[in-house]
């Protein structure tokens, strides 16, 4: 567990230092080919990093926080698109929260907000089409007074999760056909408890207001309803401008205005089961079965369905929510079910996940002689690395280490570049006696992060881009170049 810490605490500190480089390209390239060429070394690390974790929580968390989230609101921030890029520009502290947790500042509504459709990009694609609403909006702006109740619906799906692990321990009396749809449900409910958390955390420390992650999902009244306005908002405000616009507008050229958001509303579940197959292999390690994608391909084919059938008949009117809405969260359900839980019992993220909360609490409790067991032996089967780990009925003090990885050679990485970073300002004061800065120890080190995953050429463009902005003002405030041609002249006139 320890050195699964460790790992995990390198990798956010590579995040840290690109998302610091992402930014000052930012102040100094303007959007297009250019800074877009810039980032896309960083948005190939941030597809590769999570592999790097061994904790399953955390994994699973960084592969969503980065491969998805990070990589695509960084790609529009090279071409000044999305929440990176609001006016006026953000500050170091805040662009790096916004890109890596999963979070979108709130903007202040314009005066006719309800008017416009598709204002903050959270609205459901029925609007897309129709330039109406016809499902009852969801909660835009939670009140003061409705916090308490939110608290109490978190208590509850709080509890929920405690009785689905004493659930869990009774799973070998229980059909599996019960055991999935728990499943579904524990997915949802940690998923948003996990986000709202650190939706609180950035919210205190930021002191800013941010849209909310989800919006009660299980009062969906459509299947527009339930993916445009209420599920994971995160991803629904980063792949509209990311993906449904661009594609809205190729179309736009073959066909009518009014069909165009159909082959954007496909884009989009392709893209999303792609990055989801990517998440499952991050987890996983194991060879994509397009399973999950084929979960999203039939959601998008049921929404277009849905939309195309209210346009044609022009549809004013819909079932009563209390009725709509369990219609929509069962087929979600029963299809997630289908396509989207054989992925995750085939990865076995059920059983990763128990056997890491049981190594975690041994872990806390190293000289507790009562170490929490197993009622039965797991079988993890790790592809990639070509071993076959036991958990016995008991699990010793001592966690099993699923995903051994060598990071003991990283310190003493560090620290030779930070001597030689110290030595090249001792150089610089010597030759002019200028007051030394940080930039030859962070451009080198920089380097080395990229070194990391990057092929040559990236690294090699990487090293000019990031000396031009940290060494170079160095050589050029102690007038080396000035020097060393007055020197040379000298030379050849003597």
């Amino acid at each position: 567990m320890g050195g699964g810490l460790l790992n995990f605490v390198m990798v956010w500190m590579i995040i840290l230092a690109l998302l610091c480089y992402c930014h000052k390209i930012g102040m100094l390239i303007d959007k297009g080919r250019t800074r877009l060429f810039v980032i896309l070394p960083v948005i190939s690390i941030f597809l590769l990093l999570p592999l790097d974790i061994s904790i399953f929580s955390l994994r699973a968390l960084s592969s969503f926080f980065l491969s998805w989230l990070a990589s695509f609101k960084l790609l529009l921030f090279a071409l000044d698109q999305g929440p990176l890029s609001p006016r006026p520009p953000l500050s170091l502290p805040l662009f790096i929260a916004v890109a890596c947790l999963p979070i979108k500042i709130r903007q202040n509504p314009p005066p006719n907000f309800q008017e416009l459709v598709n204002v903050n990009g959270n609205q459901d694609l029925e609007k897309l089409v129709n330039g109406e609403d016809n499902d009852t909006p969801s909660q835009e702006v939670p009140k003061k007074g409705l916090i308490s109740t939110r608290r109490l619906k978190y208590f509850i799906k709080f509890l929920l999760l405690v009785s689905f692990g004493y659930l869990y321990t009774k799973e070998e009396y229980l059909h599996s056909k019960i055991i999935l749809p728990v499943y579904v449900i524990h997915i949802y409910i940690g998923l948003e408890l996990i986000l709202a958390m650190v939706g609180t955390v950035a919210r205190a420390f930021l002191r800013i207001e941010l849209e909310p992650q989800f919006d009660e999902p299980y009062l969906a009244s459509s299947l527009q309803d339930f993916w445009g306005k209420r599920w994971n908002l995160m991803v629904t405000s980063v792949l509209r401008p990311a993906v449904f616009n661009p594609v809205r507008s190729l179309f736009s050229r073959f066909m009518t205005k009014k069909w165009t958001p159909l082959p954007a509303a496909m884009a989009s579940f392709l893209v999303s089961g792609i990055m989801h197959e990517l998440i499952f292999y991050h987890i996983g390690r194991r060879k994509p079965t397009w399973e999950v994608t084929c979960f999203f391909l039939l959601h998008g084919v049921c929404l277009i369905i849905e939309i195309v059938i209210k346009r044609e008949l022009n549809c004013s009117w819909g079932l009563p929510r209390v009725v709509a809405a369990p219609l929509v969260v069962g087929f979600v359900v029963v299809t997630a079910m289908w396509l989207f839980m054989p992925t995750v019992v085939r990865c076995k993220i059920d059983v990763e996940a128990r056997v890491e909360i049981i190594a975690f609490i041994n872990f806390v409790k190293v000289k507790s002689n009562n170490p929490i067991c197993l009622k039965s032996t797991i079988r993890v089967n790790d592809e990639p690395y070509g071993h076959q780990y036991l958990v016995p009925n008991c699990i010793q003090s001592n966690p099993v280490n699923f995903y051994p990885l060598d990071f003991r050679k990283v310190p003493a990485v560090i620290a030779t570049f930070l001597v030689s970073g110290l030595m090249h300002e001792l150089i610089f004061y010597h030759i002019r006696s200028q007051k030394a800065s940080v930039g030859g120890l962070v451009v080198l080190s920089l380097a080395w992060l990229m070194k990391l995953v990057v092929a040559a050429p990236f690294l090699v463009g990487f090293v000019v881009a990031t000396s031009m902005w940290l060494s170079m003002p160095t050589a050029g405030r102690c007038k080396i170049d000035v020097e060393a041609r007055m020197e040379i002249i000298s030379f050849i006139n003597f």
